[in-house]
């Protein structure tokens, strides 16, 4: 056979070779998208209903947010500190003596958190860290507008506090049931930062719980973040109802600034505008936030408004908040002329019972105390060392 024609076989058999494998792969391309084609077609509909449905919720919570943000207002406590500064005065004669000066500076504190309208009468709810020795508190609204407003009442023990402004200028929100509320359920929370406009999170409840420290209610614990000036803020429901108001963060520490890398979680306020990380107070903004539910609120800030203060017993002790035993709580400290010394209770002492009813731990005992009324007696049964003995205390009333 003629070489060049030997090679023009081969190479027309590459050639079909090649064509061949180029038609096979049109083929396969053509099923695969046809295939794709056909679950598009299939599918098409269900992903215009997620992409309505996604777009529908998020029209629910712009409303939501429309309807509840002209009542959270920016609460401004303006309180005067004072501060010393010494000077050491270095004698120019050898007859003259060294002396020492002080001079004392008086300056303005802004603490800037959230508060809300309560009712049409213009009580404003914000937590009593805020406006605690204020001697000036401004109301700020959404569209800029201020006012001056009173001191009502407030209870530290809740961190709750009642102050009124005179202007018909008000927007309610409406109350929503918060006993009830169900792990997993949606909240947006709505504060006052930096800025005019508000502080706006989005997140999930994980229900309700003690929180150490807070002993006298129940928190709600969701995830929505926390900004400077949020504390007073609302948390809602899906609903647009209230159901809480920002008491405290989560805090954990960080490693570099406490120097420990196990670190443990400790439950601070939420932080305030001007306050700056540090170990104690962690860092923001954090992302586990406490609320105290709407059902806790209500009754102390009825209260309030009737009697502007609230009454509640005082025993005169501390005691640790969580302790390693199964049961019962030490004192560790015993104040001077309080109902504790005068029943004779001391340092060391394990209280066990009230009135015959075991204590689990120190927030317990707290909150006995704390809701109990002034001149009340307790029966305290009491270990000191290795024994056992009853001890009554009248209790007190405690004070601002």
């Amino acid at each position: 056979m003629v070489p060049w024609l030997d090679f023009k076989v081969h190479r027309d058999e590459f050639l079909g070779m090649k064509v061949m494998a180029m038609l096979q792969g049109f083929v396969d391309q053509t099923r695969l998208y046809g295939l794709l084609g056909i679950l598009l077609i299939l599918f098409a509909p269900a992903f215009a209903l997620a992409y309505g449905t996604l777009e529908a919720v998020e029209q629910e919570v712009m409303a939501l947010v429309e309807e509840a943000q002209p009542a959270v207002v920016e609460v401004t406590a303006v309180k005067l500190a004072r501060i010393s500064s010494w000077s050491f005065n270095v004698p120019l004669h050898a007859q003259e003596t060294k002396s020492f000066q002080s001079t004392t500076y008086t300056y303005r504190q802004r603490h800037v958190g959230s508060g809300w309208i309560y009712d049409s009468r213009g009580h404003i709810i914000t937590t009593a860290g805020i406006v605690e020795g204020a001697g000036r508190i401004i109301v700020r609204f959404l569209d800029g507008t201020a006012f001056e407003a009173t001191l009502v009442g407030k209870d530290r023990p809740t961190n709750i506090a009642v102050i009124q402004i005179n202007t018909q200028k008000l927007a309610k929100i409406p109350i929503g049931d918060s006993a009830n509320l169900r792990s997993g359920s949606w909240i947006v929370m709505i504060g006052r930062s930096y800025g005019q406009t508000p502080s706006l999170s989005f997140g999930i409840a994980s229900g309700i719980e003690r929180v150490p420290g807070l002993p006298l209610s129940p928190f709600i614990k969701f995830n929505a973040p926390i900004h400077p000036g949020n504390t007073g803020g609302i948390v809602l429901n899906s609903a647009g109802e209230i159901i809480g108001m920002v008491i405290a963060a989560l805090a954990t520490p960080s490693a570099v600034s406490s120097g420990s890398a196990r670190l443990s979680q400790q439950v601070s306020e939420a932080p305030e505008v001007g306050r700056q990380p540090s170990q104690h107070a962690g860092l923001w903004p954090q992302e586990v936030g406490f609320a105290l539910p709407i059902h806790i609120i209500q009754p102390i800030v009825k209260k309030l408004i009737q009697d502007g203060r609230i009454v509640r017993g005082w025993l005169g002790v501390q005691v640790p908040v969580v302790e390693p035993a199964s049961f019962g709580v030490t004192i560790s400290q015993v104040s001077p002329d309080s109902p504790a010394q005068k029943a004779k209770l001391q340092p060391g002492d394990r209280v066990l019972a009230v009135n015959g009813s075991t204590i689990s731990d120190g927030s317990e005992f707290q909150r006995l105390v704390l809701n109990s009324p002034p001149g009340r007696k307790l029966h305290l049964d009491i270990q000191r060392g290795k024994e056992q003995l009853t001890l009554t205390v009248e209790l007190g009333e405690l004070s601002d």
